[in-house]
């Protein structure tokens, strides 16, 4: 069996994580696993890219930039979270040139893959959701309230905040055609949420529909004591640690940073924030606007075993996102048996189990954020380590990439 998995990246953001430790899991049981990607960031030989010389990588860039420029004809929308696909590309030839028996497409924004010309890829396709962009319009994520990619994106349905070029509903109709010349095509969503959510769109609702959670070596993400995780980093220990990363998190509204500022304040308005050190990676040092809130900020951490280490030093860790297709971090704090308050939206849902290893708020609400942290961080040491047990056991039996990986081979072995 012959397996291409196509991702715009290798190892940056999330999609790209998931998809790589997918890949060296097939490799590692004698799967004859390709990645191919746009953007290459490691030497790995098994990782390929046609954009392996300086001009073709700043063609790359280019083209990138370029697929950007009509959206500065729409308003009213979060343009960060948009992706067109209307250029040229040369991926699909190329993906048709390499001996594979199934494509595993995953990420394939900024200008990887032309969405019209899906159908030419001549072997069965299977592709793994990490957002809402396959069945919506340029969104990679659109409100609740927001239906379009279930009914149709027409005039009349329009958000009313929207203005300008409504490219949503051109990219939506340029899905719609292309969509219905594709044959061989699986549809997998790491989550219940998206799943649902796919299944209710006019786009793929006729496609074959899996849920398969992302996995995680549990044999690199795993349980540190406290004390030597501290050590290593330096963060003393007789202090309460709160955890929070994500790329670019102070910049993406999604991402919830403003509602964990709000949940913060509430949270330390009577308490002392001596007691507590607030710790955060993946993004540059964000300003939490307390005053004497002890911070310190890891930046971008590409290694595994330096997340491992800062995962099991914290007490909780909390991710605020309003939604998260799956929520990586959320899997890998659990796997090193810290417990996570989350809100109770997406696929956040199927990874926290209530008050059992972590705390599920409501939806948006940032006192009952700032409840779960209150709730995690004044357990009793002995509900405190069932809680971290639960956590680590939850990520052994449900997500170890060794199980999700039989997952997909099951699924290639019924297309073949």
């Amino acid at each position: 069996m012959k397996i291409l998995l196509v991702n715009t990246m290798d190892t940056y953001g999330g999609a790209a994580i998931a998809t790589y430790r997918l890949h060296k899991e097939f490799l590692r049981k004698g799967i004859d696993s390709k990645l191919l990607v746009k953007v290459k960031y490691g030497n790995d030989d098994s990782v390929l890219t046609y954009n392996n010389t300086k001009s073709k990588k700043l063609l790359s860039k280019i083209t990138s930039n370029l697929e950007r420029y009509p959206l500065r004809f729409i308003h009213g929308v979060e343009k960060d979270e948009m992706s067109l696909s209307f250029l040229p590309d040369r991926t699909i030839e190329k993906i048709n040139e390499m001996d594979a028996d199934i494509v595993h497409l995953n990420w394939i924004n900024s200008a990887f893959i032309n969405i019209k010309n899906l159908y030419k890829i001549n072997k069965k396709i299977v592709w793994t959701l990490h957002d809402m962009w396959a069945f919506t319009g340029a969104e990679h994520y659109v409100s609740v309230d927001n239906c379009r990619y279930k009914i149709g994106y027409f005039k009349n349905n329009r958000p009313p905040k929207e203005s300008g070029i409504d490219i949503n509903k051109l990219m939506w109709r340029k899905k719609l055609k292309s969509f219905k010349r594709i044959r061989d095509l699986s549809v997998v969503t790491p989550s219940k949420w998206l799943g649902d959510c796919a299944k209710e769109s006019i786009l793929l609702r006729n496609f074959n529909i899996t849920v398969i959670p992302n996995g995680i070596d549990i044999n690199k993400f795993k349980p540190i004591d406290k004390n030597v995780a501290r050590e290593i980093l330096c963060i003393p220990k007789d202090k309460k640690v709160i955890l929070f990363g994500a790329i670019n998190a102070d910049a993406c509204k999604r991402k919830g940073f403003y509602l964990l500022k709000s949940s913060l304040k509430k949270f330390f308005s009577d308490k002392s924030v001596k007691n507590f050190i607030m710790v955060t990676f993946g993004a540059k040092n964000p300003d939490f606007d307390i005053n004497e809130l002890s911070t310190i900020n890891y930046g971008h951490l590409y290694d595994e075993i330096s997340l491992n280490v800062l995962y099991s030093a914290a007490d909780v860790m909390i991710v605020p996102s309003e939604v998260e297709s799956f929520g990586l971090t959320i899997l890998e704090s659990l796997a090193s048996a810290t417990p996570v308050v989350a809100f109770n939206s997406g696929g956040q849902v199927d990874l926290i189990k209530h008050k059992q290893n972590g705390f599920l708020a409501e939806i948006n609400n940032t006192d009952s954020l700032a409840e779960g942290m209150q709730w995690l961080l004044c357990l009793e040491k002995k509900e405190k380590l069932t809680i971290e047990h639960n956590a680590r056991l939850h990520i052994e039996q449900n997500f170890s990439i060794d199980r999700i990986a039989e997952k997909y081979i099951d699924i290639y072995e019924k297309l073949l």
